[in-house]
C-alpha cells in the first residue's frame, strides 16, 4: 500500500528524499520529513516557497527514492 511505503520513507533514518508521482502526471519531491503530514486519505506537503499541496493518497501512482538528486527506478514503489 502506498500510504505504508510513504510512512516507512518518512520514518527512515537517515532520511532519504523521495519523489511522488501523481495520476495526472505531476511530481513532487519530498526533501525533509518535516515538510509532510500523512492522514488516512491525504498527504499534506510543503514545497519551496511555502506552498502547501494536499494530495489524495488514492491518486499517487508511484513513490521513488532519490539518489544523487534524481529518482532511481530500483527504489520505486508503484500502485498495484
Amino acid at each position: 500500500m502506498i500510504a505504508d511505503d510513504i510512512n516507512d520513507l518518512w520514518d527512515a533514518r537517515p532520511f532519504c528524499p523521495f519523489e511522488i508521482a501523481m495520476a495526472n502526471g505531476e511530481t513532487y519531491t519530498v526533501t525533509s520529513p518535516k515538510l509532510i503530514l500523512l492522514s488516512p486519505s491525504r498527504l499534506h506537503l510543503v514545497t519551496p516557497g511555502d506552498r502547501l499541496h494536499i494530495l489524495a493518497l488514492n491518486q499517487i501512482n508511484r513513490v521513488t527514492v532519490m539518489e544523487g538528486g534524481h529518482p532511481t527506478t530500483s527504489a520505486a514503489v508503484e500502485r498495484q
